[in-house]
């Protein structure tokens, strides 16, 4: 079992590749099943993932929950991208979306518990 723990910001130092370049090469190889390649797309992308979680549900713990559920269920869904250069864009709207569906459901429901439910349970 691999454990995703949020990365430090993520940042580029001169001379490295753009992000989007590095998911191309970072999807290809997570769609074949290579955790080391899914484990670079998260730790380049869990900061935004996960501060998206953190302002819409305002609980630490829920928001890393979250994150982690958001990028399984995006690990399950790889082949459902078409072009790889937008793999960032792709989890940042589908996590949006996600957490979106989340909060209307928990504001229906009023239950304390209800961020840190699975994702596997919300509304598609």
């Amino acid at each position: 079992m691999v454990t995703l723990a949020l990365p430090a910001a993520h940042r580029l130092a001169e001379g490295q590749r753009s992000l989007s370049q590095r998911d191309l090469g970072f999807v290809d190889r997570a769609k074949e099943g290579e955790k080391q390649a899914f484990l670079g797309l998260f730790g380049a992308h869990a900061n935004r993932v996960y501060s998206v979680s953190l302002r819409l549900v305002g609980n630490v713990a829920a928001a890393e929950n979250l994150t982690r559920d958001i990028f399984i269920e995006a690990f399950s869904r790889l082949d459902a991208i078409r072009d790889d250069a937008t793999f960032g864009r792709w989890l940042y709207y589908s996590a949006v979306k996600a957490l979106v569906a989340r909060k209307q459901a928990c504001s229906l429901t009023s239950t304390a518990e209800c961020p840190t439910q699975a994702l596997a349970t919300r509304a598609e």
